[in-house]
C-alpha cells in the first residue's frame, strides 16, 4: 500500500462517496505527519480550516484506513470528542461494513 499523500487523499475521497454519501468536504485536507501522542487527529479550526491528519508511525497500514475513518467521523458529527453522536457515526459504519478487512 502506497504511503504518498496523494494515496492517502484519494483514499479520503474514495471514503467519502462510499461510506459518508459525499457528506465531506471534497477540499478537506488530508496529510501524514509525524505524531507522538496520536494515531489520527481531526481539526477543526477557529477559522472554520479543517484537516485529518495520520501518523506516519501507520502510514500505508489497515489501521491507517481505520484511524482516517475514525476521523471523518469527528468531522461528519461535528463530535471531536467520543461522544453520542461520534460513537453512534462509527457504529452505523460497522454496521454498513467500512471496517470489513481493515478492522
Amino acid at each position: 500500500m502506497s504511503l504518498s499523500h496523494a494515496h492517502l487523499r484519494r483514499l479520503y475521497l474514495q471514503y467519502n462517496r462510499r461510506w459518508f454519501q459525499g457528506a465531506l468536504p471534497e477540499d478537506m485536507d488530508v496529510f501524514y505527519a509525524p505524531d507522538d501522542e496520536a494515531h489520527g487527529l481531526a481539526v477543526q479550526d477557529r477559522a472554520g480550516e479543517k484537516y485529518i491528519k495520520i501518523d506516519t508511525a501507520i502510514a500505508g497500514t489497515r489501521f491507517a484506513r481505520l484511524t482516517l475513518l475514525h476521523e471523518c467521523c469527528h468531522h461528519l458529527t461535528g463530535d471531536f470528542t467520543h461522544g453520542k453522536k461520534f460513537q453512534a457515526a462509527m457504529q452505523g459504519l460497522a454496521a454498513i461494513g467500512a471496517f470489513k478487512n481493515i478492522w
